[in-house]
């Protein structure tokens, strides 16, 4: 299996469009329907990858196979919380392999373009969110060097 990674460009906005929307549909039940799923379509959503796509501080991956869209890797570099010991840190902003190519190397070789990109801007640490309940993701992030850091806790009130 050989994973093509690169960068992606204005002409792949539908398609990570189309996954971001898939993820918002996975994570809605874990999210207890508190989700706009409609998101990735909306001004906001469309604002967001535009800014991914061009921003110095944003990289956006897409992971191929034979020719197809199978994934792809948002990341970002931002101002970190002023009680840490560093100026900027890396955020994994959000990440998604379509079902049938899970497992098969491609979010780990998403992974580590993002790292190089990340240490080629002279970042050494990186966050990444993801919901409490979305064992795989988690069991994932922390294979590949993500320590539990925080708990964000939510109640509706």
């Amino acid at each position: 299996m050989d994973v093509t990674i690169r960068k992606a460009a204005l002409k792949d906005m539908g398609v990570i469009q189309k996954l971001n929307h898939e993820l918002f549909l996975d994570e809605q039940r874990r999210y207890k329907g508190t989700l706009r799923t409609g998101w990735p379509y909306s001004k906001e959503g469309r604002k967001y990858f535009l800014k991914a796509l061009k921003g110095p501080k944003d990289l956006l991956l897409i992971a191929e196979l034979d020719g197809k869209t199978v994934g792809y890797i948002a990341g970002s570099i931002g101002k970190a919380k002023s009680w840490r010991n560093m100026k900027k840190m890396g955020e994994l902003d959000n990440m998604i392999i379509l079902k049938g190519y899970r497992r098969r190397g491609v979010g780990t070789a998403l992974v580590k373009e993002l790292f190089r990109w990340f240490r080629k801007k002279g970042i050494r640490n990186a966050t990444v969110v993801a919901s409490y309940a979305n064992v795989k993701a988690l069991d994932f992030y922390r294979k590949h060097g993500f320590r539990d850091m925080e708990i964000v806790l939510e109640k509706r009130v």
